[in-house]
C-alpha cells in the first residue's frame, strides 16, 4: 500500500531513519522553516482514499495517533500503536488514522520553530516505530474536520448525533459535581490556566475569563470545554467514517455511550471486533502479529473470512441488550476454542498413530534381520533390510503428513499454528 502521509514524505525527503538523523535535519531554523511552509502550502489533508478492496476501518481519536484527546507524548502515541493494532490486526486489512495534524503543524510554527520543531520530533518518533514494527503500510492518514462551540450542535444533528445536544448540560453537570477540582489553575493576565480533573485523568485547559472570575465559574467553563472537546472529535470521526464509507473504531467510553443510544442499543459488527480477545494471542506483540498475517498469507485469509463469517453471523441474530464484548466471548467460547481443541487432538493423534506404527515396524524388521543372520537365510536379511530402509517404513510418516497437510486447511489452522510460532505468547 503506497503511503502518502506527508509526514512519511518528509522523512524520507530528508533522509531519516532514526531520531537523531531527525534532529540533525531539522536543526537549521532557516531551512526547517521553508520546508514547513511547503508542507503547508501542498498538503490535502482530506484528500480521497486510495481505491482498495481491503476491509477498511476509520480509528476513532481514542486509537487514532494524533494525541488530540489524551497525552500526546510519543511515549503515549506508541502505547495507543500497540493498543491500535492489538485490537484491529485479525479483522481489518486499512486502517484510517490522524496522525500528526498539518493544521498544528501551522499552529506551532506561528508560535515559533522551536516548538514546531518539537512536535515533529514527537511525530517522527512515533512513525519510526511504526516502521520499526511494520505497521505503517496498514494505515492511511487523514484529517479530521473541527467544529466551534457555535455550530457544532448543528453538524451533531446532521451527523445522526443528536443525543449529544441533549446530554450536554447534564455531562457538564456531572464533571462538576464530581468535585475532582482543578490542577496547577493560575491567571497568566490574559487567560486562565490549568488542569481539569477527571474520573479517568486529566486534560489541561486555557479559557479567556476575566481575572476576579471564581473557582467555581473556572470550572464550569472548563467543564463545558471538555464536553465541547469530547463532542468535536466524535462528530469528526463520524463524518469520516461516513466519507470514507467504512465503520468507525470507537473505544472512549462516553463515545461507544452516545452512538450505542443513536444506533438504538444494538452491537455492530464492529464493536464484537474489537472486543475479540483471542486466547493465543493476547500476549504477541505488535511486530509479532503483524509478522505472522504477512509469513502465513494464505492460512490468515482462510482465518480472516471465517472469523468475520462468524461475528456476522452472530451480529445479526443481536437484539437490544446484547453487547460487542458478550457477543465476542460467544465467538470465543462457541468457534475459536473448539476449533483450536480440534486441531491440537488431530495433531497428538496423527503423531502418536506415526510412533506407535514406526515403532512396531522397526520391531519386526530388526527380528528379521537378526533371524536371517542366524539362520544364514540371504533372504530373510534382504527381506528384513528392505522393510527397515523401504518405502514400507515411510508409511507411518507418510500418513501423519498427509494429516497434518488436511489439518493446515483449517480455518483456524493459522491462530492454531500462531500460538506455537509466537514467542512472547
Amino acid at each position: 500500500m503506497s503511503n502518502d502521509y506527508w509526514l512519511s514524505q518528509l522523512v524520507d525527503d530528508m533522509g531519516i531513519r532514526s531520531l537523531e538523523d531527525a534532529r540533525r535535519a531539522l536543526a537549521d531554523s532557516s531551512a526547517l522553516g521553508r520546508t514547513i511552509a511547503s508542507y503547508l502550502e501542498t498538503v490535502d489533508p482530506f484528500a480521497p482514499l486510495p481505491p482498495s478492496n481491503s476491509e477498511t476501518i476509520v480509528a476513532g481519536v481514542s486509537l487514532d495517533l494524533s494525541g488530540d484527546l489524551d497525552c500526546a507524548h510519543p511515549d503515549c502515541i506508541m502505547d495507543r500503536v500497540d493498543d491500535l493494532f492489538g485490537k484491529v490486526w485479525h479483522y481489518f486489512d486499512r486502517v484510517v488514522v490522524t496522525g500528526a495534524p498539518i493544521e498544528h503543524l501551522a499552529t506551532y510554527a506561528e508560535r515559533g520553530i522551536d516548538e514546531a520543531r518539537a512536535f515533529l520530533l514527537t511525530h517522527i518518533e512515533t512513525l519510526l516505530y511504526l516502521r520499526n514494527i511494520g505497521g505503517e503500510d496498514m494505515l492511511v492518514f487523514r484529517g479530521k474536520e473541527h467544529w466551534c462551540t457555535e455550530h457544532l450542535p448543528e453538524a451533531a444533528d446532521k451527523l445522526n448525533l443528536s443525543v449529544m445536544n441533549r446530554k450536554r448540560q447534564g455531562i457538564v453537570d456531572a464533571i462538576v459535581s464530581a468535585d475532582l477540582g482543578l490542577e496547577d489553575l493560575f491567571y497568566d493576565g490574559e487567560a486562565w490556566r490549568g488542569w481539569l480533573r477527571l474520573p479517568d485523568g486529566g486534560v489541561p485547559f486555557r479559557l479567556d475569563l476575566p481575572g476576579d472570575a471564581s473557582p467555581h465559574q473556572v470550572l464550569r467553563e472548563a467543564a463545558t470545554l471538555e464536553y465541547h472537546r469530547m463532542a468535536d472529535q466524535l462528530a469528526g470521526d463520524v463524518l469520516r467514517a461516513d466519507s470514507y464509507k467504512a465503520p468507525l473504531a470507537v473505544m472512549n467510553e462516553e463515545h461507544r455511550k452516545w452512538l450505542m443510544a443513536a444506533s438504538g442499543g444494538v452491537p455492530t459488527e464492529v464493536d464484537v471486533a474489537l472486543s475479540l480477545r483471542l486466547p493465543v494471542m493476547e500476549n504477541a506483540s505488535p511486530r509479532e502479529i503483524l509478522d505472522l498475517r504477512r509469513d502465513e498469507g494464505d492460512s490468515f485469509i482462510a482465518f480472516q473470512r471465517a472469523l468475520r463469517s462468524a461475528i456476522r453471523e452472530r451480529v445479526d441474530l443481536a437484539k437490544a441488550g446484547d453487547t460487542g464484548p458478550g457477543i465476542a466471548r460467544e465467538v470465543v467460547n462457541d468457534i475459536i476454542t473448539p476449533a483450536l481443541a480440534e486441531i491440537d487432538r488431530g495433531l497428538k493423534t496423527a503423531a502418536r498413530s506415526m510412533r506407535r506404527k514406526s515403532a512396531t515396524r522397526i520391531v519386526f524388521t530388526t527380528t528379521a534381520v537378526t533371524a536371517g543372520l542366524l539362520t544364514g537365510l540371504p533372504g530373510a536379511v534382504a527381506a528384513g533390510v528392505g522393510a527397515l530402509f523401504g518405502a514400507t517404513a515411510l508409511q507411518p510418516v507418510e500418513k501423519f503428513y498427509d494429516a497434518r497437510e488436511k489439518l493446515e486447511m483449517k480455518d483456524m489452522y493459522f491462530l492454531w499454528h500462531a500460538g506455537k510460532r509466537t514467542p512472547s505468547v
